[in-house]
């Protein structure tokens, strides 16, 4: 008897899938042995055998966390022998990807804290301030959000003192994500919007437009946690084209979770599904529990009113995959307790229907208890948050202050002494006058004179980086370019106004101004910025 074709075909394919899986395997651990007999000889560069670890580490972490973890161990001693922090730091970091990537985040956590300790005794600060950044978005997702802040806060200090803009922004997003998670939606419009700003002046057009398809999904989830579904919809739509391009499987997931719901609260339930069918097909190709879980109960919710036989299995099933998962989301079993409670209830199932609503009850508890944490963890932040603004106003009034105190303790000396004083400060301050004047007006000058190199189109002078970088024998970070190009609008400006038009800590502004001083030797003087940037634009027109 012949075999029938569709028969035949499906052993031709089985034959050649075995034998490229088995290829694959033999060509992978052929890489691997290489990798590992280089980074086992003593004989050859350090330099060589640490890029061979990396090399392991870049095409295998993924698939093999378990090895991973092993060959960590490898690399820490190794760099301990070399006395090499940063490697040190490197294994660190690579061990807690492992874990992460085990679901194992608490050792993830832990593992990232030592790395950084590290780090912070290098010179990498760079890495210091990257590995900052990954903590706390474990900590986002441990729950731990004031320490997910703090976490941030300081990583966007170190990315914006090394001048590196696409760092910053990223920090940036990660800030007003949070934010919009502890629900202050207002400053998480704030982080979002200035992230895209900083995206904006550092990305090409078209890498601007797929980066900040994050973006959209975030104020998406705002206008859905306020109830603003069609506009939630609106960024959203906004969004899918830019992570498809992009191809950011992550954040399309949660877009497509965000319409599902929106249009299930719209109750266009036939769109609802279309959405979340699409999630599911993404979440079937990985193994997060979570993801899986969240797709199979909002699926679930949509059909509990058309289809209550499809809507009892697919939540069946997801509580089969939270049984076999040790974290515990309290939102995720509440709707799927309630869900199996309505169905059960209208199968004629009254003690499943029962046991149900005692899990519901349970869990509701529970849930008001996140609840309330989550609450101490928004109070937490926004009172942090507000002290960091308060602070940068008490250092300038202290500075206030304190000539005052001055002030006043003359005036103790002597009436005599008082006049005198007075005297000489009304003609100091009038000749201070004169000076800024005229060192305005030669500003003025300069940049005229210095605009005739410019295009006839800009109408305007710019100061010449090149030359700027030749004069003082070093190149000026991003910070200090930055804080030149104000002065160049408003040399007359504070500090504090400084700081709040780039966004960054009045010290940081105070910091980059001392150095500036130093490297063009600026003399004291009550007009310091106006000199630094007179001296400046003269350099500019050489």
């Amino acid at each position: 008897m012949k075999k029938p074709l569709k028969f035949k075909l499906n052993l031709i394919l089985k034959a050649f899938l075995f034998l490229f899986l088995t290829t694959n395997e033999i060509h992978s651990q052929t890489e691997i042995d290489s990798l590992q007999s280089i980074w086992e000889n003593t004989t050859i560069n350090d330099s060589l055998r640490f890029d061979a670890i990396h090399k392991y580490y870049y095409k295998h972490t993924h698939a093999t966390p378990d090895s991973t973890l092993r060959i960590t161990d490898y690399h820490y001693k190794l760099a301990k022998e070399k006395n090499s922090l940063y490697q040190m730091g490197n294994a660190l970091n690579e061990k807690s990807y492992a874990y992460y990537l085990k679901g194992d985040v608490s050792k993830s956590s832990s593992t990232l804290e030592e790395a950084i300790e590290m780090y912070s005794n290098s010179d990498n600060l760079d890495m210091y301030a990257v590995s900052n950044s990954n903590l706390g978005n474990l900590y986002v997702e441990t729950k731990e959000y004031l320490k997910a802040y703090r976490s941030f806060y300081e990583s966007l200090e170190k990315f914006r003192n090394l001048g590196i803009k696409k760092s910053e922004a990223r920090i940036l997003y990660n800030l007003g994500k949070l934010f919009v998670l502890v629900e202050e939606f207002d400053l998480g419009v704030k982080y979002l919007k200035k992230s895209k700003e900083v995206y904006k002046e550092c990305s090409s057009p078209n890498m601007y437009t797929m980066i900040t398809g994050e973006h959209e999904n975030a104020l998406a989830l705002i206008h859905y946690s306020k109830g603003e579904y069609e506009t939630a919809l609106e960024y959203v739509k906004k969004g899918i084209p830019k992570l498809l391009k992009k191809n950011d499987i992550s954040s399309l997931q949660e877009s497509y979770l965000i319409a599902s719901k929106s249009y299930r609260e719209l109750n266009q339930n036939e769109y609802a599904i279309e959405f979340i069918e699409k999630k599911i097909e993404i979440d079937n190709s990985f193994d997060n529990q979570s993801d899986k879980i969240t797709g199979l109960v909002v699926k679930a919710s949509i059909l509990l009113d058309s289809d209550i036989k499809k809507s009892t299995q697919l939540a069946e099933e997801a509580l089969q995959l939270i049984n076999k998962d040790s974290n515990i989301h309290f939102d995720q079993m509440l709707d799927l307790y309630d869900i199996l409670y309505k169905a059960y209830k209208r199968s004629n199932k009254p003690k499943l229907a029962m046991s149900m609503l005692e899990n519901y009850r349970v869990y509701r508890d529970s849930l008001g208890s996140e609840k309330f944490n989550l609450e101490i963890a928004k109070e937490s932040i926004t009172n942090e948050y507000n002290d960091r603004i308060r602070l940068a106003e008490q250092i300038n009034q202290a500075e206030q202050q304190k000539l005052k105190r001055q002030i006043r303790g003359m005036i103790l000396i002597s009436f005599f002494v008082i006049i005198l004083i007075f005297v000489f400060y009304r003609f100091k301050q009038n000749q201070n006058k004169r000076n800024l004047e005229i060192l305005l007006s030669e500003i003025k000058y300069l940049k005229k004179l210095g605009s005739s190199e410019i295009l006839l189109d800009t109408k305007k002078f710019e100061l010449n980086k090149l030359k700027i970088d030749k004069f003082i024998e070093r190149k000026l970070n991003e910070t200090d370019w930055r804080v030149l190009n104000i002065l160049l609008s408003n040399p007359t400006i504070t500090n504090k106004e400084i700081s709040e038009e780039i966004f960054m800590s009045l010290e940081g502004i105070s910091s980059s101004l001392r150095r500036m001083y130093q490297y063009f030797d600026i003399e004291k003087t009550k007009y310091k910025k106006v000199a630094l940037i007179r001296k400046v634009i003269k350099i500019s027109n050489k």
